[in-house]
């Protein structure tokens, strides 16, 4: 078994065309730096509010852009990207809205990596609906591989979705509680 670092940099040296990173280690963006086949890249660092700077694109007064994880689809666009790296422990609190937009983001394939400490079983559920997920087994955790190139999304079906999982949250959070 690798870990998370050495599978991600195997999986990177395969990809072909642009690539969205969302707080990659070092590792990883070397990997991405020495791939040549790599068309573009969008690399996204948290920096602790909820904002993400974006290092490649560069607004107007020269600064590089903030952009929320709730706006991604705006920003970038249907479909503007054919792989989509993240980390689990950085998207979790926008899982509901990550879900659909990085389906709607990448053409051909979603990578989450998730440390050890981190139950799956709900984003696993969520992806589950639109397509297969294949979970990697890594020494320090579990990548998630989401195939995205054949997937057919329906806004009512998303939003009975969005609902159902805000039912699932508020469960969560009930019986958070009551186990206190």
């Amino acid at each position: 078994m690798t870990t998370i670092t050495r599978e991600m940099e195997k999986q990177i040296k395969a990809m072909r065309g642009s690539i969205l990173g969302i707080n990659l280690n070092s590792n990883m963006i070397e990997s991405l730096k020495k791939n040549e086949n790599i068309t573009s890249c969008n690399l996204l660092e948290n920096d602790g509010i909820g904002l993400f700077k974006g290092r490649n694109r560069k607004s107007k007064k020269g600064k590089s852009e903030r952009v929320t994880l709730k706006r991604l689809i705006k920003r970038f666009g249907n479909k503007s990207h054919d792989f989509l790296i993240a980390d689990i422990k950085t998207i979790n609190s926008y899982k509901k809205l990550f879900m659909k937009d990085s389906i709607n983001l990448t053409t051909t394939k979603v990578y989450l990596y998730i440390e050890e400490d981190f139950d799956e079983s709900h984003l696993v559920a969520m992806y589950k609906r639109y397509t297969d997920v294949e979970i990697i087994e890594c020494k320090d955790g579990k990548i998630l591989k989401i195939e995205t190139e054949n997937i057919k999304t329906n806004y009512i079906l998303d939003k009975v979705y969005f609902v159902v999982d805000i039912v699932w949250d508020l469960f969560d959070l009930i019986s958070d509680v009551l186990v206190k």
